[in-house]
């Protein structure tokens, strides 16, 4: 089993993928979504927390400042590894703060975790992204595929 970062841009051992490029005229329908905007532009705040041998004590460690406030369930051993966790955290929902779901006609050629930019839409939508989930159906429709991407690597 791989434990791997999501929306980085890359393969399992690490290479960049390849970047995709959609148009806005190839585009049926989408949603995008931008949660910084609903908490005033805070990315919030993550707070870890960890237990000290020594003092026989809890400490709490955090990362970012504002709303919302999201508290890491799992007591680390150390202090470093509460405020790494807390960073991590912190990185991993300011990518997820932005999220772009649309449909296509059918590429095969779309997979998650590929850098993709967009052309010819709004200026209010960022052009990076990075597919987080891919989903190929055929139905009435066609062949269609649904993405849904994460914000800018």
């Amino acid at each position: 089993m791989l434990w791997l970062k999501i929306c980085r841009g890359k393969s399992a051992s690490g290479k960049t993928l390849p970047t995709k490029y959609i148009e806005a005229k190839d585009v049926a329908s989408y949603d995008c979504i931008f949660r910084e905007t609903e908490t005033k532009g805070t990315k919030g705040t993550v707070f870890a927390c960890w237990y000290d041998r020594k003092t026989g004590k809890y400490n709490l460690e955090k990362a970012g400042s504002g709303d919302p406030e999201t508290e890491i369930k799992e007591i680390f051993a150390t202090k470093e590894q509460a405020v790494a966790a807390a960073k991590a955290r912190l990185k991993q929902t300011e990518k997820t703060n932005k999220t772009m779901r649309f449909t296509i006609e059918g590429r095969t050629d779309l997979f998650a975790e590929s850098p993709l930019v967009l052309k010819g839409f709004s200026e209010k939508v960022p052009t990076k992204w990075t597919i987080q989930k891919v989903n190929h159906s055929l139905g009435a429709n066609g062949f269609t595929t649904n993405l849904e991407c994460c914000g800018s690597i």
